[in-house]
């Protein structure tokens, strides 16, 4: 399932690597115009296949949620309304950190934090083939949200899971979740990274 079409894919969707790679290898898979997988691969920045839109998405492993309510405001004045909330709960260098609105959970607005470096390198080493990102997102909106159970998928050595209520992370294994969430539905998620992401795309660095 990996020979392109001579006309390229609908929707390339790359996962960035978690690991430190040289050379860097990016996981791919390509969907048709009616979001079937069409093919799948593992390649270099120069060899990825064409298609009409590139989606990138951020591994769990780089990823922080935090948990901010924010007031109605003019998109304009978001940024400096997130980087206010944040003041007291990051450590390190703050200007290594890219924030970006995620999903609502409730009256509270789930933000996604990560290192501002790491991802610009990423996003240059497709500018030096020049490709750039439609859409970035973060790996855990492929998991579904849903009121009736956790979610949770495989990824690499360890599980990523999304609760009831909007809980994100990262578990060793199920009986980790079980003393997390106790008796709480958890429904597997096999093929999550075919899934759709219904979140609005947030600005990572892309200009959207």
């Amino acid at each position: 399932m990996s020979d392109f079409p001579p006309s390229g894919y609908a929707l390339l969707r790359v996962f960035l690597p978690a690991e430190s790679l040289d050379p860097v290898v990016y996981s791919w898979l390509a969907f048709d115009a009616a979001g079937q997988l069409q093919g799948q691969g593992e390649s270099a920045p120069a060899e990825l296949p064409q298609a009409i839109k590139l989606e990138l998405v951020i591994p769990a492993q780089k990823l922080a949620a935090h948990r901010l309510t924010l007031p109605q405001q003019s998109l304009k004045y978001q940024d400096a309304l997130i980087a206010q909330g944040l003041e007291d709960r990051l450590l390190g260098n703050r200007q290594d950190i890219v924030a970006v609105p995620g999903p609502l959970s409730g009256s509270e607005r789930i933000i996604w934090v990560c290192a501002r470096s790491w991802l610009e390198a990423h996003l240059e080493s497709f500018a030096q083939v020049k490709r750039s990102a439609d859409r970035v997102f973060a790996a855990y909106e492929l998991l579904p949200e849903s009121a009736e159970a956790l979610h949770y998928a495989s990824s690499g050595e360890a599980l990523i899971f999304r609760s009831r209520n909007n809980e994100f992370g990262i578990a060793e294994d199920l009986g980790t979740l079980s003393l997390l969430f106790g008796e709480e539905e958890k429904m597997l998620v096999p093929e999550w990274r075919q899934q759709t992401s219904s979140e609005p795309p947030g600005q990572w660095l892309t200009g959207e």
